[in-house]
């Protein structure tokens, strides 16, 4: 496990070298595009393959958010983009129950912005400290930081949490393998969120 463990961060961090969201940007445009180009050979198989590309992204940067060094903010926002990628994706693959998203969506958002302004009660120098103690030196602002960081994670009984498990049902009657692109991403961006809070509230 611990070999596992010590290859998923070499991952991480490799990944984190290298993300850059322009590039992040003009990869997935240019992709998407090509198969929408496509879609007249493709037929209806042209959301699958999307699905796909919207998955791998997802993961990509589940990855570089699980590689940031210490950064609350810089992990909040890669987590976020990292749970739209792989909302979009479940959507692609069942684009009938696509309304179901907004469920999903509505709950990252709602967990974001708690986490966010949350954090602009910590001061910045704190949030890039390692094991900086802010749970003891700012305890409302780090319990709220806490909450939405659950909520983005899909914490029981959240819209996150019902709306992902809406999502994936829907997306895995349709090409089941592609939602292990999508469940890889849920437990990177819980384990990079969960990392990046114990980091930010508590002390050596």
């Amino acid at each position: 496990m611990a070999a596992f463990w010590r290859l998923t961060k070499q991952a991480a961090r490799r990944a984190a070298a290298v993300f850059s969201p322009m590039v992040l940007l003009l990869l997935s445009a240019a992709m998407v595009a090509v198969l929408i180009v496509s879609g007249s050979v493709l037929g209806h198989e042209v959301y699958v393959y999307n699905a796909i590309v919207m998955g791998l992204l997802a993961l990509f940067v589940a990855f570089a958010a699980l590689g940031q060094k210490t950064d609350a903010a810089r992990v909040l926002w890669l987590t976020a983009l990292s749970a739209v990628l792989k909302g979009v994706s479940a959507m692609l693959l069942s684009p009938e129950n696509a309304r179901y998203s907004s469920v999903y969506f509505g709950g990252v958002a709602i967990g974001y912005l708690l986490a966010r302004g949350a954090l602009m009660y910590v001061p910045r120098e704190l949030q890039t400290t390692e094991y900086a103690g802010t749970a003891d030196l700012h305890p409302y602002a780090i319990t709220v930081h806490f909450t939405g960081i659950l909520w983005m994670t899909g914490f029981t009984l959240s819209p996150t949490f019902f709306g992902d498990d809406l999502l994936l049902h829907f997306g895995a009657e349709k090409f089941a393998y592609e939602t292990f692109f999508i469940g890889s991403a849920f437990v990177l961006n819980a384990l990079a969120l969960m990392r990046s809070y114990v980091k930010l509230a508590f002390a050596k």
